[in-house]
């Protein structure tokens, strides 16, 4: 399963179709369900295929709606949004940790 998720992870971070990155963030998911049914959790297991599913099905519908191809960002701003991302996971780390 973890092989599964990394995998998952990396097509998602790579590809280029909107289509599969929403396809593979789903397969990372429904990992994180089998993993729950791995420790006997069904409850838990049944709500995330529940949500995953649904998640999945409002993006497919949300990405007809876009723009076919939109520009890319510069190096700027990419470092820039890898600033604030990392900064607003190591917040909720250390808020979740207290």
């Amino acid at each position: 399963i973890a092989l599964l998720m990394l995998t998952s992870t990396a097509v998602a971070v790579h590809s280029k179709s909107r289509l599969t990155a929403i396809i593979s963030v789903g397969v990372v998911g429904y990992c994180v369900a089998l993993i729950f049914i791995l420790y006997s959790a069904p409850d838990l297991a049944m709500t995330q295929f529940a949500i995953e599913t649904l998640t999945v099905i409002l993006f497919v519908l949300i990405i007809y709606r876009l723009p076919k191809y939109l520009p890319f960002s510069n190096y700027r701003r990419k470092s820039r949004d890898l600033v604030i991302a990392a900064l607003g996971g190591l917040s909720i780390s250390i808020f979740t940790a207290a």
